[in-house]
């Protein structure tokens, strides 16, 4: 923030320019690839195991576990300006984020995971 003593101690929810679901969001990031996507749920726990087998820090384990809990209560449902109001600019739909970044999504990556 480049001015942020007006927001200290504030809580702000967070939202993208629409609401998607996973199924939404595999089926959008497909189209901008051009291969198969899919989403598959798993518990936490399972997420957390698997995060942390692949070295990731424990904070950002905590973190996502927390965020996966408040996704399936409905913390994020909905939509808002909240970014565009304290960040200046709208923030990216998934299938900005997908294009802009398409590299990330390489199946030769450092992040790349092939199906078991």
């Amino acid at each position: 923030l480049l001015d942020p003593e007006p927001h200290d101690h504030a809580v702000y929810t967070l939202h993208g320019p629409v609401e998607q679901n996973h199924h939404e969001i595999v089926e959008t990031m497909s189209g901008v690839l051009g291969i198969p996507v899919h989403y598959e749920p798993i518990s936490i726990e399972e997420f957390a195991t698997a995060m942390r087998e692949r070295g990731h820090d424990e904070h950002l384990v905590q973190h996502l576990s927390n965020v996966a809990v408040d996704y399936q209560n409905g913390v994020f449902a909905g939509t808002n300006d909240n970014i565009a109001k304290l960040g200046g600019q709208p923030p990216l739909s998934v299938e900005q984020y997908v294009r802009e970044n398409l590299s990330a999504f390489e199946t030769s990556g450092s992040r790349f995971v092939p199906a078991p």
